[in-house]
């Protein structure tokens, strides 16, 4: 087993877990937690992989052009997650304009608006949680989704 078939089945379990954890978060943030800790394996599958496209690059780059391999699912899966990406970063963005922080005190929830401490319901207060959390875990299914259309396409140029 080359190093690109271990690469490809760690990105592929990593964008199944990051897409649960995504998920999870139009319902509940009580993964907010896992999210921020899921961001370490997900920089270092990054980093890694631009290293080895700037290490392979004329290989690569010959490989992706003779390539026909473009029209696969996981093409279309890693464009699918790019613009859900985007997408998801402006919904986000629209729903929490003007909201500079939210927080709880004394069992009472709070949003800063403008500079300004205003109250605000519980409703109010888990939207916006949500909203943060999906942003935060947004990203990720975008940079993981490279790592793994990268690693395939490497691995099956290998294999042939």
């Amino acid at each position: 087993m080359n190093k690109y078939n271990k690469f490809y089945i760690f990105s592929l379990i990593l964008y199944i877990v990051v897409v649960m954890v995504h998920l999870s978060g139009y319902l509940t943030n009580i993964l907010y937690l896992f999210a921020w800790v899921l961001w370490m394996p997900v920089i270092a599958l990054t980093v890694v992989t631009v290293f080895d496209i700037k290490n392979n690059y004329a290989k690569v780059t010959l490989e992706f052009k003779k390539n026909t391999r473009f029209k696969s699912f996981l093409f279309v899966l890693c464009v699918i997650s790019c613009v859900y990406t985007v997408y998801n970063m402006i919904a986000c963005f629209m729903m929490i304009s003007g909201i500079d922080d939210i927080s709880m005190k004394d069992e009472l929830y709070y949003a800063i608006v403008d500079g300004v401490e205003k109250q605000i319901s519980y409703d109010e207060y888990t939207k916006y949680s949500l909203v943060g959390f999906r942003m935060l875990s947004g990203h990720m299914i975008a940079f993981v989704g490279l790592c793994l259309y990268y690693y395939k396409s490497r691995k099956l140029s290998l294999n042939s």
